[in-house]
């Protein structure tokens, strides 16, 4: 998810031609105390030049805040910036959301909750919090909308470019993907970290400043990275995986394998091509084989 959030303005057509773009919602699930806290690191590294932006988008918005107050009881009230912070977290309302979309030129949002009870609780606050329509329709970037009479809310019908990355343990994804039917579940890629049942505590390294200064240039490259772009490679490895899962699915009688290989052709279709556009958009038989391991 935080690399398809850096890499937000690379677009490529899928085997259905239907547009992509790197859209990823990622799930880590982990016992309590397991170390899922470890991506707090390697993300904040990820995320500088995002983080950078967003700062200046943020005094633009309080700037903003300011004038308007300032202006209350003039007719000459300031132009709207449209400032669009991209890292917001996930504790935030339908309506901010929703104006955060409409001002950020369909480039994607990213949200991550280091507990994934945190959404949890937060849907239980009301509608205004109630965003799994949103979720699903983000991985494939279809339209969402609202429109309200006053004019104290917030309407408009964008294309939802959001991405997402949780962590929790069994039970708090349990509690949030309670309706596995609800089509939410097949749109996630999970990743089970290993039990640390009475082992020792992991002792993770400080990243070194040449570490620290090639994750922050990648990400700064990613971020450069626009326009359309072709793998057949990637195209060929996927074609020739979901076919094959279609033909297990139709021996087996089985119509979950059948709709969940679909989803996670997808999935790694994409993560083939973030692959592809890391690698300088030079193809290798890997990257081919990364796609198909991912799906």
């Amino acid at each position: 998810p935080i690399l398809g959030t850096l890499a937000t303005r690379v677009r490529f057509n899928y085997l259905d031609h239907q547009q992509q773009s790197f859209s990823f919602m990622s799930c880590i699930i982990a016992p309590p105390a397991a170390g899922k806290s470890f991506i707090r690191k390697p993300t904040n590294l990820l995320l500088t030049p995002i983080n950078a932006q967003d700062e200046v988008e943020r005094q633009k918005e309080q700037d903003y805040k300011d004038a308007l107050r300032a202006a209350k009881n003039s007719k000459q009230q300031p132009e709207n910036p449209r400032p669009c912070p991209r890292n917001n977290g996930v504790n935030i309302s339908i309506a901010k959301l929703l104006q955060l979309l409409s001002y950020s030129d369909n480039k994607h949002l990213i949200g991550i909750a280091e507990e994934l009870d945190t959404l949890t609780k937060s849907e239980k606050a009301g509608v205004w919090s109630q965003k799994r329509d949103i979720y699903r329709l983000a991985f494939d970037n279809a339209y969402y909308g609202q429109n309200y009479m006053s004019d104290n809310s917030f309407s408009a019908n964008v294309p939802v470019y959001y991405n997402l990355l949780l962590t929790g343990t069994p039970n708090a994804a349990a509690r949030f993907f309670k309706d596995v039917e609800d089509g939410l579940i097949t749109r996630f890629c999970f990743a089970q970290l290993p039990d640390m049942f009475g082992q020792d505590i992991p002792n993770f390294e400080d990243y070194s400043e040449a570490e620290q200064r090639y994750i922050i240039g990648t990400a700064t490259q990613l971020m450069d990275e626009s326009g359309e772009v072709i793998c057949a490679g990637v195209n060929q490895h996927i074609a020739k995986w979901v076919k094959q899962k279609g033909q297990e699915a139709v021996l087996e009688d089985s119509r979950a394998k059948d709709t969940l290989r679909k989803r996670a052709a997808v999935i790694g279709f994409r993560a083939g091509y973030l692959a592809y556009i890391l690698n300088g958009r030079k193809y290798s038989k890997e990257i081919g084989q990364f796609a198909v391991w991912v799906a």
